[in-house]
C-alpha cells in the first residue's frame, strides 16, 4: 500500500452528523416548545453552519457557538428561553447519535488489519469520544485528535503540526479523508498530506484548494490505497 496510516474526519465523514443533528433538534425543539418547522430548521442550520464557519476562521473559541445559538434561535421565533438549557440538551441528545456513514464500520474493521488509523475533528471532544465507541468505531483507532484538545482547529497548520508529531510516520506515507473542503482538504493542502475528499453530493468546487483524490463511497478508498 502506498499509506501507512489514513487521517479520519469524523461527521460527515464516519459518523452521519447531519441524521444525529436531526434526531437532537427535534427532541430539544419538542422538549422546550419551540416550533418543529422547516424555517425554524432551516434557520438553526443556516446559523449554525456560519458560526462553524468563523469559527474555524479563527475569529472567536469554540464556546461561542454553544453560547450563541439556542439564544439566537429563540429570537428568530419570538420566544423567551434558556439558550444555555437547550444547549446542555441537546448536547445530550448528540452524545448519544451513532447514526454512521454507510460502509463506516466495515471499512474502518477491514482498514485497521493493514494500516493505522487516526480521527482528526473539529467537534467537542467528550461528543466524539462518546459517539465513535457507541456506533463501535473507537476500537479501531490509534488515537483521536479534537481541536478542543490539540488546542487549535483545522484547517489551521498548527493543528496539523502536533498531530504529526505524535503519529509515528513521516507525511508522505499519510492520506486523509475528510468530506470539508475548507477544512479537511485546505488543512491537508497546507500540511503537505495527500488529501482525499469524499463527497457522496455534487457540491461547488474551490479551485484554490485541490484534493488528490474525490470520492463519493467510503469502499471507493480501496481503489487508492
Amino acid at each position: 500500500m502506498r499509506y501507512d496510516a489514513i487521517l479520519f474526519d469524523a461527521d460527515g465523514t464516519l459518523l452521519d452528523f447531519q441524521r444525529s443533528e436531526a434526531a437532537a433538534l427535534g427532541d430539544v425543539l419538542n422538549q422546550f416548545g419551540v416550533p418543529d418547522t422547516p424555517k425554524v430548521r432551516v434557520f438553526y442550520h443556516t446559523y449554525n453552519e456560519k458560526l462553524w464557519h468563523d469559527f474555524e476562521a479563527g475569529k472567536f473559541p469554540k464556546q461561542h457557538i454553544f453560547d450563541v445559538r439556542f439564544d439566537a434561535l429563540l429570537r428568530y421565533c419570538g420566544m423567551n428561553g434558556d439558550g444555555k438549557a437547550m444547549e446542555a440538551h441537546y448536547r445530550d441528545g448528540l452524545n448519544c447519535g451513532t447514526h454512521l456513514i454507510d460502509h463506516a464500520l466495515t471499512m474502518c474493521r477491514a482498514l485497521a488489519k493493514k494500516l493505522d488509523l487516526y480521527i482528526v475533528s473539529n467537534g467537542v471532544a467528550q461528543t466524539q469520544e462518546l459517539r465513535l465507541r457507541q456506533s463501535g468505531l473507537r476500537p479501531y483507532f490509534q488515537a483521536v485528535f479534537t481541536s478542543e484538545t490539540v488546542g487549535y482547529q483545522k484547517p489551521q497548520t498548527e493543528f496539523f503540526d502536533i498531530v504529526l508529531k505524535e503519529i509515528p510516520y513521516v507525511k508522505e506515507r499519510l492520506l486523509l479523508v475528510g468530506d470539508s473542503l475548507h477544512s479537511d482538504i485546505l488543512g491537508a493542502n497546507r500540511a503537505g498530506i495527500d488529501a482525499c475528499w469524499f463527497h457522496p453530493l455534487p457540491v461547488d468546487y474551490d479551485e484554490a484548494i485541490v484534493p488528490r483524490y474525490e470520492i463519493s463511497s467510503l469502499e471507493e478508498l480501496w481503489n487508492i490505497l
